[in-house]
């Protein structure tokens, strides 16, 4: 199934379920991905608020890693 929709509804639920456990990683992972899905179909606004919400999971836990991957998307969205 090519459809894009169904992706953005499981990356949503994967999402949905990381926030109930408040796994902080997950939420940042999650939010990246779901910046690449609106990046990928062209949709840079929405992109660009998925990294700032992944990045400010990934500060939070103190992950740099994760931080340098957010800030590679960020200027690829540009």
């Amino acid at each position: 199934n090519e459809d894009p929709n169904t992706a953005e509804i499981y990356i949503k639920k994967a999402l949905g379920l990381a926030e109930n456990l408040g796994e902080k990683f997950k939420l940042g992972d999650i939010n990246n991905k779901l910046g690449l899905f609106y990046a990928g179909n062209s949709k840079f606004k929405e992109a660009q608020d998925y990294y700032e919400r992944a990045m400010n999971f990934f500060k939070k836990i103190d992950n740099e890693e994760m931080q340098g991957v957010v800030y590679n998307n960020i200027g690829l969205n540009y």
